[in-house]
This record gives structure tokens, sequence and C-alpha cells, in this order.
């Protein structure tokens, strides 16, 4: 691929995006010829190998749109703020829960959402510290055992993003 610009981080004009046959493919499909707006993390593995970030909304760019101008204010912007995103769900995060509960709490600041019904969350928030917790429906929710991000321990740097999840028991 070939970076026309470059918002934040180091990236060469031409990379690689690697994606694996899992949950973190692309959730749309690449064509010749288009222009897409990536949120990636680099490869442990080589310099010019990218992944998608799961936390970032990846995808084609359609020029002239208002995404495009938003994604101009972003580049002039100062980042004070990032993401929290999520699912919450049933054993292994197969069954997602609508309805529940999101908090995520850090010292003078509290920010809350309802999980969609797909089970997802999406929170921007001051970069910090936070703890983040689910509840609702009677069940108690436990951090998923494969995981991205430690709920009790998460820390979002200006215009950065981290993922949790959340698994359900009676």
């Amino acid at each position: 691929m070939h970076a026309d610009r470059r918002l934040r981080g180091e990236i060469g004009p031409d990379f690689t995006v690697y994606e694996s046959n899992d949950s973190g493919r692309a959730t749309f499909d690449w064509d010749v010829g288009k222009h897409y707006l990536l949120f990636l993390i680099s490869s442990a593995t080589s310099d010019k190998s990218w992944s998608l970030d799961n936390c970032g909304n990846s995808g084609q760019l359609k020029l002239g749109s208002s995404v495009s101008a938003q994604i101009q204010k972003t580049g002039e912007a100062d980042h004070k703020y990032g993401a929290i995103s999520g699912i919450v769900g049933h054993a292994a995060l197969s069954d997602p829960i609508p309805g529940v509960l999101v908090e995520a709490s850090a010292t003078n600041r509290h920010y809350s959402t309802t999980t969609n019904a797909q089970g997802s969350i999406q929170m921007n928030v001051l970069s910090g510290e936070y703890v983040v917790h689910a509840t609702g429906g009677g069940l108690t929710f436990h951090t998923a055992e494969i995981r991205y991000s430690n709920p009790r321990e998460v820390r979002i740097d200006s215009g950065g993003c981290v993922q949790v999840q959340f698994t359900a028991s009676e």
C-alpha cells in the first residue's frame, strides 16, 4: 500500500497490511485504486508490516465527505482525548449482551455508556488512567480471559485507544 498522508505515528510511504483469519480482519472489502482511512499497529517482525487496530474505524475513505473534513480537523487539533472501545458477552463473547452499563472512572472524571445490540461500546474520554467496569441485568461481569487491555488499569494516551472485554456469569 501507499500512504498519501499520515496523521500520527511513523510509517513509510510504502507499507504492507497484514490480515490474519480472525476478528482482526478488515470489516470491509479492499478495492484497488480506492482510498482508505486506516488505524494501524506496527508488526513486531517488520518495520514495513502493519495490522489493523481493532480500536479504530478503518474503512474506505470517500474524499470530500464529512469524514474527510473531520480528519483534517483531527490532524490540526490538540489530541486531548482518546477512546475506550469494547465488547460484553457471555462465555466466549460470541453471545453479545445489549443494554449493559459500562463505566470508566478516574480521579474527578466519570464516563458511561450502554452496550449496543452487538454488545459493543465506544467512549471518547480525556487522556489519563481509568478503571472500567460493567454492570446490569443481574449478571456479574469479569475481565475476559482473552483480552487486549486490563479494564482495571486502562491508560488512554492523547489520540490513542484501548479495547476492553467482559464476560458475564449469573
